[in-house]
């Protein structure tokens, strides 16, 4: 059932016991609703398979602007704007307590009195993609939290951290920005087997990337630099990879091509490159734990373009994203499929050919999954 909500102001705080596709009917910015009992979460989901899209959300003290509370599974929550300018803030933007399996996407957390977002109680197996997370007091806060996708999101001009995280494992954070907070860019404790990729974290009034208690995680290809203490910090007791766990194929500045595995870009290291392929010509010396990035980037990552392969809509791999119109493939268990590039040949080969590119998934693997994979080019 899908409710469409017209233009408005509303004065209600809303329970969502049932399930339905709750949509505003021209965006955030012409339908709001306002708490009308400040002690309660303006919007509570408390059955699965709900989604909710397009509305501001005003006037929480202490609760949540939305709120994903103990079993809760498959609930998308899209296109929101919780709380509107410093006299107008709301307790926390949206919270998942307990919650699995959700879908956080393209929503806008402002002016909050604690966290933008907040994860916590093993809200595992969500994705939190494209988010905004401004003027609170942390941007996104994750407390036992297992599989979560964080991706492009953007935390920045926070009272504290952009980004804390604690006891929590096997997560994903790509391409997100943490930048201008009034303390680190990235927070992590306790935190293990999870994967840094891509990330800018910039601009920090402290440290950039503060990982402390924490043991085998992959952090490669983020952007370290102008954080005003230290662009990373690490204690004794982190042992961390600091550079891609494969070779990667990847273009310098549109001119020098290389497969090499590759580390971070840090704006406090000797960025000498005499070769100019793209790593600097010395080690990173990662303080503390006497640990070493092998693969310093001497340039920020918008000066490298790794080399990947999209899936066109007939099914078919192709190198360009150029007017490509995206496309899913399900694998089954037990079953192959081939997926031909455009001018696919049919070759026979006595020995295992080596080809170059990047496979993505769209969400975490179970630890006992695997498979083959052919590509046939």
């Amino acid at each position: 059932m899908t409710v469409v909500v017209r233009d408005g102001l509303y004065l209600e705080n809303i329970l969502v016991n049932k399930e339905l596709t709750i949509i505003s009917e021209n965006g955030y910015t012409t339908c709001i609703i306002q708490s009308s009992n400040p002690d309660l979460d303006v919007v509570e989901i408390r059955h699965s398979n709900v989604k909710f899209e397009g509305f501001s959300i005003l006037g929480s003290n202490n609760p949540s602007g939305i709120h994903i509370g103990n079993g809760i599974q498959y609930c998308q929550v899209i296109s929101n704007k919780c709380g509107l300018n410093s006299e107008m803030k709301i307790g926390t933007g949206i919270k998942l307590s307990s919650a699995t399996n959700n879908s956080l996407i393209g929503n806008k957390c402002l002016y909050s009195y604690d966290n933008g977002i907040l994860l916590e109680y093993e809200s595992n197996n969500n994705e939190i993609i494209n988010n905004e997370c401004t003027m609170n007091r942390y941007g996104i806060y994750v407390s036992d939290c297992h599989n979560v996708l964080f991706i492009k999101n953007i935390c920045s001009t926070n009272n504290w951290h952009g980004l804390y995280m604690c006891d929590s494992d096997d997560n994903l954070f790509e391409s997100n920005i943490c930048s201008n907070n009034n303390s680190n860019g990235m927070q992590l404790v306790r935190v293990s087997n999870c994967t840094f990729l891509g990330n800018i974290v910039i601009n920090n009034d402290e440290k950039g990337f503060s990982i402390v208690s924490s043991e085998n995680n992959t952090i490669f290809f983020n952007s370290f630099s102008n954080n005003d203490k230290h662009e990373i910090f690490t204690d004794i007791y982190s042992k961390n990879t600091w550079y891609s766990s494969t070779m990667i194929y990847y273009t310098y500045k549109g001119e020098y091509s290389n497969l090499c595995y590759m580390g971070n870009y840090y704006a406090d290291h000797d960025l000498n490159d005499d070769n100019a392929d793209g790593i600097t010509d010395k080690n990173y010396l990662i303080t503390a734990t006497g640990l070493k990035d092998k693969y310093p980037l001497s340039a920020e990552t918008n000066d490298y373009t790794v080399e990947s392969w999209y899936l066109q809509k007939d099914k078919q791999f192709v190198i360009s994203q150029d007017s490509v119109e995206e496309s899913n493939i399900n694998i089954n268990r037990g079953v192959s499929i081939i997926l031909p590039s455009n001018n696919a040949q049919y070759q026979q080969y006595s020995e295992p050919a080596f080809c170059s590119g990047l496979i993505r998934f769209s969400q975490i693997l179970d630890k006992d999954t695997f498979f083959f994979l052919n590509l046939v080019f």
